[in-house]
């Protein structure tokens, strides 16, 4: 192998090899998606994620998923469970992702915590997927947080119940939570709807 060769094949395996180091902390989420996970969930600052994950724009799929579990002692989970209502509105917290900022609004009479029974359309990434599937008590919250066409726009214009089915063409991001009893779980999933442009 000439020296050229060599200088070659030693410029492709550090390529790779940062490739193959990269990936994982690309898959990373960081702090502040992570807050703004337990922002929209008012999770306790005791309360850790067990899991998280982020898929991120890429050329070869414009799409945007970031996941998180978040696991619960037994005490833990009495105390947050306290502070969910069935049916009651829910406090929507502040959100700014890609160029979607929301600046957070009271509860309004259409974001609420409902029974697992009422939101069976919803689905989740790969890292709960196989863990919602095995739920059947659990309780759920479901909104969009949809890009304003005026920054005058109210705030209950913006923000929307999930419902089953339709074609979103709007930008924004759909925020939904599976909250498990029998595991002590909550399941968080932060998700792209809507036509966006391509990242290149």
């Amino acid at each position: 192998m000439s020296e050229k060769d060599k200088r070659a094949w030693i410029l492709a395996c550090g390529i790779i090899l940062v490739g193959l180091l990269a990936v994982p902390w690309l898959r990373t989420p960081r702090a502040a998606e992570e807050q703004l996970l337990r922002a929209q969930f008012q999770l306790p600052a005791d309360v850790a994620f067990a899991d998280s994950k982020v898929e991120r724009p890429s050329i070869k799929k414009n799409a945007y998923n970031l996941e998180g579990i978040a696991r619960f002692d037994a005490e833990q989970f009495g105390q947050y469970r306290k502070t969910i209502s069935v049916g009651a509105p829910w406090t929507i917290a502040p959100l700014s992702l890609e160029g979607v900022a929301f600046p957070g609004q009271p509860g309004t009479d259409t974001i609420r915590w409902r029974s697992q029974a009422e939101h069976q359309f919803m689905s989740f990434g790969n890292l709960s997927e196989d863990e919602v599937w095995q739920a059947t008590r659990g309780l759920t919250l479901c909104y969009k947080v949809m890009a304003s066409p005026s920054a005058d726009a109210p705030p209950s214009d913006r923000v929307r119940p999930c419902r089953p089915g339709g074609n979103v063409t709007e930008r924004g991001y759909l925020v939904q939570g599976l909250l498990d009893p029998d595991t002590r779980t909550l399941h968080i999933l932060v998700r792209r709807i809507g036509r966006w442009p391509l990242p290149y």
